[in-house]
């Protein structure tokens, strides 16, 4: 009975596996197709069944991989995409070709020319070059794959991607900040790059800050004076508002009704102690209201960008804006006497206003790897110099101070506004043959050329007096010049 059990056991396992399977196309080194199976994730299955490399890529003029049951041909000069895909009648582009990838069909031959498209690649293929267009002969040239904007050529979590006597060319799109990327490899298993040559164009520079002035956080270089006291009453304040930013301000003491008391002058955010004056035999003046503060330093870019599975971003490692400066306590109300009343205080004047952040340089790469298995051999990588960054801006002057109303006493004059932070400075761009997140590629006989890197941003100056003055920003990070650079 214990044997018959296990029998059962084991074949409604079989079955079930057997169900599973059917639900993926078969294919020749066990990677399931058509996005049926879940996506590739480097070393999920523990090595067991890892890439299988396609074997022609060491013979790939062999005349059994050149066989059209196992091969797609396309010819950018002679090829239509609505062909079939042979040898006399080849596709148009690559792109095209890419479609009609199959497990028994997965090999992409290129003849020399030029192809103005963006490959993306999601499946195991071979795109291989080397050709003359009858596909029977060598080529003068190797087919040369340019793109403006994006990565001439991108893979994208598959397994046994192979790419073979390839020219490759991309130039960054002339956007502030925009960077150039042959290649992007992400999260993929057993790519190869042979013989290929790849060419980055250059970084393009980033922007300056904006001054603080430019947005400003106050009307007028003077805040709202103090009211004046003709009467008994005591002068109320006068209406100091919110400065620009909207959540900044500052509120004067009113003066103090005759033989009343005044009150004191405040600020959001809070800064200074009691102020108001006071009512004795001889009354007493309110108290100038304290300076306003100012905040740390604004950071400078910490890198160029960053590099994740979708690509690079030049804004990673960004640097900050300056920060507002405070606005100063509004002056203390004045004291009163008999049948007088006190003077109120004045305003506090706003913060200035922050630098804008300088912005990163954009960056060039001849080829991006982001987690991601490769093997590079007898490759030629040329990475173009890296963008300018863009320097902080500076922060604007804090307002001039209200001045105090006059009464029996009078009111004491509003506290200094602070002068805005300065703006971070941006980071300079990378020149780099190979950048990588993850394990390093495989790299044999391969010939680099890099530019410089862009510089480091300078951070914008402080706003200035009268009050306290707002803090420089931070310079950025220089970029990096280099064959290859882990990111």
């Amino acid at each position: 009975m214990r044997g018959v059990g296990f029998s059962l056991g084991v074949g409604v396992l079989l079955a079930l596996c057997g169900a599973v399977l059917l639900g993926c196309p078969a294919s020749a080194d066990g990677v399931c197709f058509g996005g049926t199976c879940d996506p590739v994730t480097p070393g999920a299955d523990g090595g067991g069944d890892g890439p299988k490399p396609d074997p022609c890529i060491d013979t790939p003029t062999d005349p059994a991989c050149l066989d059209e049951t196992t091969a797609i041909f396309v010819s950018a000069g002679t090829g239509k995409d609505d062909a079939v895909g042979t040898k006399l009648a080849p596709l148009k582009t690559v792109t095209t070709a890419l479609t009609k990838v199959t497990a028994d069909k997965k090999r992409i031959y290129v003849c020399e020319g030029a192809y103005a498209e963006k490959i993306n690649i999601i499946v195991p293929v071979s795109i291989i070059g080397g050709l003359a267009c009858d596909f029977s002969s060598k080529g003068a040239t190797a087919p040369k794959f340019t793109a403006v904007g994006a990565p001439a050529i991108t893979v994208t979590k598959t397994r046994s991607v192979a790419l073979l006597d390839l020219a490759v060319e991309t130039a960054a799109v002339q956007a502030p900040g925009a960077s150039a990327v042959g290649i992007l490899i992400s999260e993929s298993e057993g790519a190869a790059l042979r013989r290929l040559s790849v060419k980055a164009g250059a970084g393009v520079a980033g922007t300056d800050g904006a001054n603080g002035d430019t947005a400003p956080n106050y009307t007028g270089l003077l805040a709202t004076n103090g009211n004046s006291s003709g009467t008994a009453s005591g002068a109320l304040a006068p209406d100091c508002g919110k400065c620009v930013d909207g959540t900044t301000f500052s509120k004067a003491g009113d003066g103090a009704n005759s033989g009343g008391l005044p009150t004191s002058g405040s600020a959001n955010p809070d800064v200074g102690s009691p102020n108001k004056g006071g009512t004795i035999v001889n009354c007493v003046a309110g108290g100038p209201g304290a300076s306003g503060l100012t905040w740390p330093s604004a950071t400078g870019a910490t890198r160029p960008g960053t590099l994740s599975a979708t690509g690079w971003d030049a804004k990673g490692g960004a640097a900050a804006d300056g920060p507002l400066g405070n606005p100063g306590q509004g002056g203390g109300g004045g004291g009163s006497e008999a049948g007088a009343g006190g003077g109120s205080g004045g305003c506090g004047g706003c913060g200035g206003s922050g630098g804008k952040a300088g912005t990163n340089g954009g960056s060039s790469f001849a080829v991006l790897i982001y987690r991601a298995a490769v093997a590079i051999e007898d490759g030629a990588f040329e990475a173009s110099a890296g963008g300018e960054p863009g320097d902080g801006g500076v922060g604007q002057d804090g307002q001039r101070r209200g001045s105090p109303g006059v009464g029996a006493c009078i009111g004491g004059v509003g506290g200094q506004g602070a002068g805005g932070g300065g703006g971070g400075g941006g980071g300079g761009g990378h020149s780099v043959g190979i950048g990588y997140v993850g394990a390093k590629p495989d790299i044999k006989r391969a010939a680099f050329v890099t530019r410089a890197g862009g510089r480091a941003g300078v951070g914008g100056e402080g706003g200035k007096l009268p009050g306290n003055g707002g803090n420089r920003g931070g310079d950025g990070a220089a970029g990096t010049a280099a064959e290859t650079l882990a990111l």
